[in-house]
C-alpha cells in the first residue's frame, strides 16, 4: 500500500494523535494501577506499625504504634514537589482546627536532613519530621503526596494519593468522624 505524497502528512498527523491518544490512556491506567496497588498493600500490611522511622531533628527513630489510642495520618511528601507542599499549609490549618486530634508524621521524601529542618523552622507545622525515603522506596509508592490514616487502633482505614485542593481533607474528616 503506497499513500499518496498528498495525502502523507494528513496521514502522518493522524498518525501522531492516535499515538498520543494511547499514551496518554497507558500513562492513566499505570497512574491508576500503581494508586490501587499502593491502597491494596497499605490495607494488607500487618505490621506497619513496627516500621522504624529516622527523626530529623534527632538522632534516634520512632514507630508508627507510638501513636495508638488516636489517628494517625503517615504523609510522605517533599520539599520539591508544589503539591505537597500546599498539603501541608492546608493539613496544618486543620489540625489546628476540625483536626485537632489527629497527629501528623511527615515523611520525608528524597530531601536533605537541612532541607527539611529549613522547612519546618519556616513553616511551623505541627507535624513530627521523619525521614520516609527508604520506606517510600520500599514499597513503591505512587508519589508525593501520598498518605496513610490509622484509626485509635493502628489500622489502616484510607489511602489518598495526590492533592488537588481542600477537599481532600473532608474525605478525611469523613473517616476520623465514622
Amino acid at each position: 500500500m503506497r499513500i499518496d505524497p498528498r495525502h502523507f502528512n494528513k496521514f502522518m498527523a493522524g498518525v501522531a494523535v492516535v499515538a498520543a491518544i494511547l499514551i496518554a490512556i497507558a500513562t492513566l491506567n499505570y497512574t491508576s494501577g500503581r494508586e490501587d496497588a499502593f491502597q491494596r498493600q497499605m490495607m494488607e500490611a500487618d505490621s506497619l506499625g513496627l516500621v522504624k522511622f529516622p527523626r530529623i531533628t534527632s538522632g534516634d527513630s520512632l514507630q508508627l504504634n507510638q501513636f495508638r489510642g488516636q489517628y494517625l495520618l503517615l504523609d510522605f511528601w517533599s520539599t520539591w514537589s508544589e503539591a505537597s507542599t500546599e498539603s501541608h499549609a492546608q493539613l496544618a490549618a486543620e489540625t489546628r482546627g476540625d483536626l485537632s486530634d489527629l497527629a501528623v508524621i511527615a515523611a520525608s521524601v528524597r530531601n536533605s536532613r537541612n532541607e527539611i529542618l529549613e522547612y519546618r523552622q519556616t513553616h511551623n507545622y505541627p507535624f513530627e519530621y521523619v525521614d520516609g525515603t527508604a520506606f517510600y522506596r520500599t514499597m513503591n509508592l505512587p508519589g508525593v503526596p501520598s498518605q496513610v490514616l490509622f484509626d485509635k487502633d493502628g489500622e489502616v482505614v484510607a489511602t489518598f494519593v495526590g492533592y488537588t485542593d481542600s477537599t481532600r481533607y473532608d474525605s478525611l474528616k469523613a473517616h476520623i468522624r465514622k
